[in-house]
């Protein structure tokens, strides 16, 4: 997994999408040391549980916010 986790990380940091790297890198640094890129997967669900309860429909990585 950890060689995946790394593709995606990389893929990431060099997509047009500026806020890829900032939502995968700010969920990574949540999560324990060994986790990979299904642990970030799982986290990122949560968050869109999350922001489908919310009031706004978002959810905010750092000063990134995104809509649902």
């Amino acid at each position: 997994m950890f060689p995946l986790t790394d593709r995606v990380l990389s893929k990431a940091a060099s997509s047009d999408v500026a806020h890829d790297e900032i939502v995968l890198s700010s969920i990574k640094e949540q999560l324990s040391e060994d986790a990979h890129i299904e642990h970030i997967l799982s986290q990122l669900g949560d968050y869109r549980a999350i922001a489908e309860r919310s009031r706004e429909k978002t959810a905010s990585f750092g000063e990134t916010t995104l809509d649902l």
